[in-house]
Formats: C-alpha cells, structure tokens, sequence
C-alpha cells in the first residue's frame, strides 16, 4: 500500500479533501498576506517621502512669501 492509499484508509476521503483544502487554502492566504505587507510598506515609505516633501514645499512657499512681500502686515500674513 502506499503512503497516500494508508492515510486515505485511516482518514477517510471526506478528511483527506478537507485537509487538502486547508492546506490550499492557508498557502494561498499566506502568500497573499506577504505580498499584501511588501504592497503596504512600499505605501508607507511613499506617504512618508510625500509627507516631507509637503513640508517643505510648505518652508520654501513662505519663504518665498516672505522674501517678496513689501510690508510688515504682508509678511505676517506669510507666516501664519
């Protein structure tokens, strides 16, 4: 007998398809959770690439404001 008709015998057909869908089914989900973490840390990294260069868009905007306005009121209008 061979290894696959044994465990048939002593599982039953029913528990052998089962097992075999667990099996499927868990490697399926878990190469997906992985690729689905490696997605969201690229994501991550680009957010926080953005978020900085936001940030200092936002410096180099009010310096510019800064730089160019011609009165007191002008500029604190820049700062705030």
């Amino acid at each position: 007998m061979t290894d696959l008709s044994r465990i048939t015998a002593y599982l039953g057909v029913p528990s052998l398809i089962a097992l075999g869908l667990v099996w499927f089914v868990s490697t399926q989900v878990a190469t997906q959770i992985s690729d689905t973490m490696r997605i969201v840390g690229v994501n991550q990294r680009l957010l926080s690439q953005l978020s900085a260069d936001r940030q200092l868009d936002r410096r180099l905007l009010r310096r510019i404001c800064v730089n160019t306005s011609t009165t007191d009121s002008q500029r604190e209008a820049c700062l705030q």
